[in-house]
């Protein structure tokens, strides 16, 4: 288990569906089948980015790239991966990623960035 039981219905999400990626080991996601992720990116500023994509090494690449990349983080860099989730259909990680953006999902971002950064 990730996290202590104490978390309830948080651990239970997390369990399910979580991947905490170490960017230092980052790799293609090894399946045959797509598979979608929502992410959450973090600058040295402290300041998250959420987004989703099919294939993250090249979206983290992407974000990180000087040019040829138009994006709210071209020159707000380096970005670093600090929460993924896996989900098997694009839809879902874009309701997850537009979660994440909501105050609860804010709150839910914190509280996880928070435990595992500690």
């Amino acid at each position: 288990m990730l996290y202590d039981s104490g978390h309830g219905a948080v651990a239970q999400l997390i369990e399910r569906y979580i991947r905490i990626v170490e960017v230092r080991g980052l790799s293609p996601l090894s399946s045959t089948r797509i598979m979608y992720c929502a992410y959450v990116l973090q600058n040295p500023g402290g300041i998250l980015y959420k987004g989703h994509t099919d294939d993250l090494q090249k979206r983290i690449e992407q974000h990180n790239a000087e040019d040829g990349f138009h994006s709210y983080t071209k020159h707000r860099g380096p970005w670093t991966v600090v929460y993924t989730e896996e989900f098997p259909t694009r839809k879902e990680a874009m309701m997850r990623e537009k979660f994440f953006k909501t105050g609860k999902g804010r709150g839910f971002l914190k509280r996880i960035i928070g435990a595992v950064s500690a």
